[in-house]
């Protein structure tokens, strides 16, 4: 189960850097949501189209740290650090984000129902007296408690 999460999860992330939008909506849970680092929610036909925009280019990307973990034998999240730089709509962007895919069994098939991405934050010099820091940013325990919670709650 982990090596097949682990291998499904890196053909999402080269379904991105080669725009192949079949394979996105395959592995999507058809209530499949993107929350991204700003906090802006995207439904499954809002990544579609977005992947499907012919002004939507990823130039590369790269997965770090990655971690998969089974919830039981239905459901599981997918931990890493994606770096990586594209343009939409003529816009540049770099992103440097923790993220977390949550996988579920449907039909027989694992899909993605979550997908958030957090920006990755520098580790502040812990020698700075607090007030100069920035405040850190949770560790992910929280989103993953979120997580189980929606999971297993009842409709």
């Amino acid at each position: 189960m982990l090596t097949e999460l682990h291998g499904l999860s890196a053909r999402w992330y080269q379904a991105w850097l080669e725009k192949d939008a079949t394979t996105v909506e395959r592995l999507m849970a058809e209530d499949y949501l993107y929350v991204g680092p700003n906090g802006l929610a995207l439904d499954r036909k809002a990544i579609l189209a977005i992947i499907g925009s012919p002004s939507y280019r990823l130039d590369h990307g790269t997965r770090t740290e990655v971690v998969v973990r089974a919830l039981g034998h239905e459901a599981a999240i997918v931990r890493h650090r994606f770096q990586g730089a594209g343009s939409f709509e003529g816009n540049s962007f770099t992103d440097d984000n923790r993220c977390v895919l949550v996988w579920e069994k449907q039909g027989g098939e694992w899909r993605i129902v979550l997908d958030q991405c957090c920006f990755q934050q520098q580790v502040e010099d812990a020698s700075r007296p607090a007030w100069q820091r920035r405040s850190a940013e949770p560790d992910g325990a929280e989103l993953l408690l979120y997580c189980v919670q929606a999971l297993t709650r009842q409709p």
